[in-house]
């Protein structure tokens, strides 16, 4: 019986030293960038970013944004921007890397064609703060650290 415990572990240890050495490769993890007004990351051609736009000083001018893209070039973006009064816009894109027309969907502006990022602001309807907290937890997390970090 240990005759064949002996063989059987020499065979075992013959197979694995012959087999041809495994190279493991670390994946570096993504850098994030902080800015004056937003973070970002990217990694092997995908990215993504989120902030703030306009004043930081407490005016009444500002906004949020988010948007992420792929190698391919296909992507998503949204945010609100503008002012407090009445001529602040949100919007929402989305696109694809083919050439083909990106979807949009706004309540006060629109964009339109892939990889063209043009927002045409109209008046915001009566409704829009009813609208307002509709942001994604993530990117108001992401903006919180950031302002908690300034």
């Amino acid at each position: 019986m240990a005759r064949s415990i002996l063989i059987a572990l020499l065979y075992g240890f013959t197979v694995c030293s012959a087999a041809p050495r495994k190279v493991v490769e670390l994946n570096d993890i993504p850098k994030v960038q902080l800015s004056g007004d937003g973070v970002s990351t990217s990694f092997g051609g995908y990215h993504a970013s989120a902030g703030l736009g306009g004043s930081l000083d407490g005016g009444p001018a500002g906004g949020l944004f988010a948007e992420a893209g792929t190698p391919d070039g296909t992507g998503a973006s949204a945010g609100l921007g503008g002012s407090v009064g009445s001529k602040g816009v949100h919007f929402s894109q989305a696109g694809f890397g083919d050439g083909t027309a990106s979807e949009s969907d706004s309540l006060s502006s629109s964009s339109a064609g892939a990889g063209n990022h043009v927002s045409r602001p109209n008046k915001r309807p009566a409704e829009f703060y009813d609208n307002i907290f509709n942001i994604p937890i993530s990117v108001l997390q992401a903006v919180n650290q950031l302002l908690g970090k300034s």
